[in-house]
């Protein structure tokens, strides 16, 4: 099936910038280990209600099992990170940091996988990654924020900025020898299966992960909207097209930006008119 990776990476952006801001509310309401729980085993069993069915398993080589364990344990960090990131606030620092992550996906899978792209290609990515950067910060209030709860986020963003990053790039690898559905899949299968043993040692946090009702709505949300940004995202990997999709997707930022002006009357600074304007530009350029 013939699909484009930058109709495949709006998709991405779509979803995950929807779930950005459903998570924000989740995660504000309840703790970052509920978040966790229950949005990454969400995700887990709709793989596996698919997987089969799409794809008999691969065979698996060490390098391979090394790889899918690396990459869960990133997973683990990266999203518990983005979680805390969104929970201190403000999201602004947090998802201005975020927002950097195709610099080392898009750097590491040129470098080291053999990707290549155009000099205009490299235009767009610059503009995405730069107008997300804007999208995500609001000045004003960045200017009332006192120096440590930006210090807080920003940290968190920068865990979680990295360890993507990274993340992204191992994805590409795996899909080259496992196929374009199961390197996700089994990420987070590995990064359930850390956070299970950590609940196991540390009885405490299962008091944690208890959410009230009116919150299950919020939940499921993020579960199907993560779900089809993971799939859609692994699928255009797989035409090896990694350096183009993925400054796509992490311009999700403009999503949500737009949906909190939307939802919650938030005013815009001109800057983020600026950064939306160049993530579109960006994304224009990325095609041609």
């Amino acid at each position: 099936m013939d699909i484009s990776p930058i109709f495949l990476g709006i998709i991405v952006m779509l979803s995950w910038g929807t779930a950005d801001v459903l998570t924000a509310l989740f995660t504000r309401k309840s703790t970052i280990f509920s978040a966790f729980l229950y949005t990454q085993l969400g995700m887990v069993l709709l793989y596996a209600a698919i997987a089969f069915w799409i794809a008999p398993l691969p065979a698996f080589s060490l390098e391979t099992l090394v790889l899918l364990l690396i990459a869960g344990a990133l997973s683990t960090l990266g999203y518990l990170a983005f979680c805390k990131a969104m929970q201190l606030g403000p999201v602004s620092v947090a998802s201005a940091i975020i927002g950097c992550t195709p610099i080392i996906t898009v750097l590491l899978t040129i470098a080291f996988l053999g990707e290549r792209i155009t000099p205009l290609q490299t235009g767009g990515i610059a503009l995405a990654i730069l107008g997300a950067v804007l999208t995500s910060l609001k000045f004003d209030e960045i200017i009332k924020l006192s120096f440590s709860r930006m210090e807080k986020a920003a940290m968190y963003g920068f865990v979680a900025f990295v360890s993507w990053g990274i993340f992204y790039a191992l994805i590409d690898k795996l899909t080259s020898s496992i196929g374009w559905l199961y390197p996700l899949f089994l990420a987070k299968v590995v990064s359930v299966a850390m956070f299970g043993a950590y609940l196991a040692f540390d009885g405490a946090v299962v008091t944690t992960i208890r959410i009230p009702l009116s919150l299950w709505a919020v939940a499921l949300g993020v579960i199907v909207l993560e779900f089809v940004g993971h799939v859609s995202y692994g699928f255009g990997v797989s035409v090896e097209q990694t350096a183009i999709i993925n400054p796509i997707s992490f311009s999700y930022p403009i999503v949500a930006v737009g949906l909190a002006h939307a939802m919650f009357k938030e005013r815009l600074e001109k800057t983020q008119y600026l950064g939306i304007g160049m993530t579109l530009t960006g994304i224009v350029l990325l095609a041609m």
